[in-house]
């Protein structure tokens, strides 16, 4: 083969996969690739460019049919996703092999019978199920399903948002389940799969305290578990996220690991590739086989086949050939969010990793590390943020320090599980110091997280972002080729300084001319209070947080620009921990101006109060009397007479008022109505968040709007004829003050 022989494969196998994952978006879409990919050719190519273009449009032909035909979701009766919203169902079916990674109090049921009041359906389609009990099951089981209803994913970056269930095929969600298994599934190497996880599971946690047990699992092995909000975060923030699942880089570890091992033996070729694919393989299968285990197990196994006759493979022809496979064989991975990082993550690697790496000084056991991730974080860029909402920038550093440790952890706490799982006490020693390794490397992320600007939390990722990171890349790219020889970066610093300094100056000017209406923002935490306010003029002013600080972080994320790291204000209507745990999260993220607070502080708010002053906020306690914030006048009213008891806030702009109740039980809602009934009229009421807001409150206020900072709607509420929005179904929830008075919600 001639050495453009494999460019040429490269680029055929990416037109192909390109046109199945844009023709379900719209199949004229495959003719614009194929242009594109012609061009490409007769750019590119000096010989062969007819044949080279007409197998390019071949191949842009066969995945735009591919990928037309591919599975699309069934919104008639047939499918789950056509009954959404339709009250009490009952659903049966079986459990499915794979989960939700993250969510281990999840289980996905393939569901194949559906019944609600008006009759029963034989339907096709995936459910994740939140049981109201924990159940125990395993993939197979038949199992029963009776729920309140049926809700869409939403689109907000989450563990059961749309793009991130999307992976596992999943159109619905059933909360607040009632599960009963009715007949146990027969062997499947999902379901000895799933076993071997639990024994590893076990044996861990006997060893380990948590969070340690939870992080080596998924160093080790890839097996997912649940990590608090205290542990995520800073991972998140600090770009380490991945390293407790299974992506290419733990499978090319652990090929690495078995064929030194078997080097050292002075195994055969032969014995030592089959040795290596037989351990890749089990170790795929252990970990839920998702789609980055599944290209770099291709790739590898691949790689080592090849390898065998003295041949060197072409990476990027490898790459395309592998990601043509796996989309041939299932299109819908072109939605994996998973397959699109693994991908884009090893081009990126592929393409920047060596002229990055070999542009930094210093050892190379920290340099390559740093040049890799940036490789990779420049490259799945648009996707970690639209998925996630979170770019790390402080994660090449990070992964820096943690790369070089994770084949010690790997080795070790594997090695330790799974000894363990057959002699308790030939596994205790081995799980120890992996346990001190991962805690070593959940120090690494927290205190890497804990930098000012670790991370930007950002809304979804805009097309256009997209658009002008290609362009930069490009644009990049032409310099590069033009200029074999890098000028110094010191020559690029001032205009790079410039350009910052004029998007930032431009971004500020554009915000200041826009004339924005008052703006109330109920923020999805989970069940808790969170309430963004922007008045008119500018400003912004938090009240209350939840308890969920990681929540939190990623709700201002995507309501507020990268750009916006100050907080003006932030008022606390109670010091619970329902009302202002989540407030300790603001420390590293968010600058704070003025923190007002209505009670007592207990000993814990005390110390994130206290870290907050030493970061200039200024500290008021409320009063009686109203206050300005810009163009709105706010007021704390108290809900009792002790100095203790929690407050309720209401600001207007002099048109439209809201009243904001944060977790306000029905006795105090009661004895503030009986106290101000004539002083609590407001156009938007933002509901308590356990309990529903009393008949005695709703006739004092008499709202027209009412916000439900809660995963479910109170029962009855929407018998009252009212404009009822809940953030468990609607997720973050504005209202812009209208010039006849009241609210709107943008859009509708």
């Amino acid at each position: 083969m001639s050495a453009a022989g494999p460019w040429r494969l490269a680029l055929c196998t990416a037109a192909f996969s390109s046109c199945i994952a844009l023709a379900p978006l719209d199949a004229r879409l495959g003719i614009a690739m194929a242009i594109a990919t012609c061009a490409v050719v007769w750019v590119t190519f000096a010989s062969w460019r007819v044949v080279t273009a007409c197998v390019g449009v071949a191949t842009c032909c066969v995945g735009t049919w591919r990928g037309a035909s591919a599975f699309a979701v069934d919104y008639g009766p047939a499918g789950v996703a056509g009954h959404l919203g339709r009250g009490a169902v009952v659903l049966r079916g079986t459990v499915g092999d794979a989960g939700v990674p993250g969510r281990v109090d999840t289980i996905v049921v393939d569901v194949h019978e559906l019944a609600t009041s008006a009759g029963t359906w034989s339907v096709s389609g995936a459910v994740v199920v939140e049981p109201l009990h924990a159940v125990d099951v395993l993939p197979g089981d038949a199992v029963d399903v009776a729920s309140a209803d049926l809700r869409a994913p939403s689109r907000r970056p989450a563990a059961l948002s749309a793009a991130a269930l999307d992976r596992v095929g999943v159109t619905a969600i059933a909360t607040a389940a009632q599960v009963t298994p009715t007949a146990p599934g027969g062997p499947t190497p999902a379901r000895v799969a799933q076993q071997l996880r639990r024994v590893l599971t076990a044996t861990v946690a006997r060893a380990l305290p948590e969070p340690e047990a939870t992080l080596l699992l998924g160093v080790a092995f890839g097996i997912h578990g649940t990590l608090p909000g205290s542990v995520r975060t800073p991972l998140q923030d600090a770009g380490l996220i991945h390293i407790v699942a299974v992506s290419g880089l733990k499978v090319v570890m652990i090929a690495g690991l078995v064929n030194g091992l078997a080097r050292r033996r002075r195994w055969s070729r032969r014995r030592r590739t089959v040795a290596t694919l037989g351990v890749i393989l089990l170790y795929v299968v252990l970990s839920g086989a998702g789609a980055a285990a599944l290209r770099s197990s291709l790739m590898v196994g691949a790689g080592l086949l090849l390898s065998r006759d003295g041949r060197r493979p072409h990476s990027f022809a490898l790459l395309g050939l592998c990601a043509a496979c796996l989309l041939a064989v299932d299109p819908a991975l072109a939605t994996d969010v998973g397959f699109q990082l693994s991908f884009l993550g090893t081009a990126g690697i592929l393409l920047l990793g060596a002229p990055i790496a070999a542009r930094i000084p210093g050892p190379r056991l920290l340099a390559e590390p740093f040049a890799l991730t940036v490789a990779a974080q420049l490259a799945t860029a648009p996707v970690t943020a639209a998925t996630f909402g979170v770019l790390s920038l402080i994660g090449p550093f990070g992964n820096a320090m943690v790369l070089p440790l994770l084949p010690l952890v790997i080795t070790v706490g594997g090695a330790g599980a799974l000894l363990g799982s057959v002699v308790p006490a030939l596994g205790w020693l081995p799980l120890q110091a992996g346990g001190l390794l991962s805690g070593t490397i959940l120090a690494v992320a927290r205190g890497a997280a804990s930098l000012p600007g670790s991370a930007l939390h950002l809304h979804l990722w805009p097309a256009e972002w997209t658009a002008v990171e290609l362009a930069a890349a490009g644009a990049g790219w032409l310099v590069w080729r033009r200029h074999a020889r890098p000028a110094p970066l010191a020559r690029f610093v001032p205009a790079l300084a410039a350009a910052l300094v004029a998007a930032s100056a431009t971004t500020v000017a554009v915000s200041s001319l826009a004339t924005e209406p008052l703006r109330v923002t109920v923020l999805d935490v989970g069940n808790g209070a969170a309430v963004l306010v922007r008045p008119p003029g500018g400003g912004v002013a938090l009240i209350d947080g939840g308890s969920d600080g990681a929540a939190l972080l990623a709700a201002l994320g995507r309501v507020l620009s990268p750009l916006d790291r100050h907080l003006d204000a932030v008022v606390l209507t109670a010091t619970d921990r329902a009302s202002s745990a989540a407030i300790a999260s603001l420390l590293g993220h968010y600058d704070v101006g003025t923190l007002v607070v209505s009670q007592p502080l207990p000993p814990a708010l005390e110390t994130v109060v206290s870290s907050l002053v030493g970061t200039g906020t200024r500290v008021v306690v409320a009063g009686a009397s109203p206050w300005r914030f810009g163009a709105i006048t706010g007021r704390c009213v108290p809900t009792g007479p002790a100095a203790s008891a929690p407050c309720v806030v209401q600001l207007s702009d002099g048109r439209a008022t809201v009243l904001i109740t944060a977790n306000l039980a029905q006795t105090a809602q009661d004895e503030l109505a009986s106290m101000l009934a004539t002083e609590l009229r407001s156009d938007l009421l933002v509901a308590p968040t356990s309990t529903a807001p009393s008949s005695a409150l709703l006739a004092a206020v008499r709202p027209a709007r009412v916000a439900v900072p809660a995963k479910r709607n109170p029962p009855g509420l929407n018998a009252l004829g009212l404009d009822v929005a809940v953030t468990g179904k609607d997720s973050d929830i504005e209202y812009d003050a209208v010039p006849d008075g009241g609210f709107a919600r943008p859009g509708g």
